[in-house]
């Protein structure tokens, strides 16, 4: 959740732990889009490096206290939250979660499962993820938390790791240029421009557009796909 600093008002304390609730099926498996990459040869390959890279980041590079969901479970309890383990069906039917909170980490999982077919879907969905926070979200919600007497440490963490010049979005669009410089010619013409639209199309699946339109010109777009 993002809250805008200056004249709009800070959520209220039972608010913001709602919104840090709501989040959890999200945050705790961090990276979950990218698990496909701990494949040993999509993580040494020239685009898939960056995204393994990025991956073992979420993880904490293997030191536990630097793990992400382990931090944001720290948080969750000093808010008096204390979650099931998340690979158990007693968190996933947890009373506290909406319905909805499940949505985008299903949808996460399932992309994960199919890292070469979905490949540039991944690579746009990754730079959106990367981007979706860093100065905006995080700042303000760096000052709920502290308004509220919260640790910051989780969004702290990833306003650094995540910045667009050295961090996780920098290796994300380097990924991206590093795939469609791969793309091989076709008849003469490279293939790029058709990933590039495939990349697109993950990058607004973070965010999707809404009504009926969008959802006209979803299927339009499908069905010329399938032809």
């Amino acid at each position: 959740a993002a809250w805008a600093t200056g004249d709009t008002p800070l959520p209220s304390r039972e608010e913001l732990v709602e919104s840090t609730l709501q989040l959890a099926p999200l945050i705790l498996i961090d990276g979950g889009w990218l698990q496909g990459y701990t494949d040993y040869r999509l993580a040494s390959s020239p685009a898939g490096h960056f995204l393994f890279q990025t991956y073992w980041d979420e993880l904490g590079n293997g030191i536990w206290r630097q793990n992400h969901p382990k931090i944001y479970r720290d948080l969750l309890r000093e808010m008096g939250v204390e979650l099931p383990p998340t690979d158990s069906e007693e968190f996933a039917a947890w009373p506290g979660f909406d319905d909805r909170s499940f949505a985008l980490p299903v949808f996460w999982l399932c992309m994960a499962k199919f890292p070469q077919t979905f490949a540039p879907e991944i690579l746009g969905l990754n730079l959106a993820m990367e981007l979706s926070g860093v100065g905006g979200s995080y700042r303000d919600a760096q000052v709920a938390l502290r308004h509220h007497g919260f640790s910051t440490q989780f969004v702290d963490l990833h306003n650094t790791i995540d910045n667009v010049s050295t961090g996780h979005s920098a290796w994300a669009v380097d990924a991206i240029d590093t795939f469609l410089a791969e793309q091989p010619d076709l008849a003469g013409r490279r293939t790029t421009d058709a990933v590039w639209q495939r990349i697109r199309g993950g990058y607004r699946s973070l965010s999707p557009p809404q009504g009926l339109a969008a959802g006209v010109y979803g299927a339009l777009t499908a069905e010329i796909g399938r032809r």
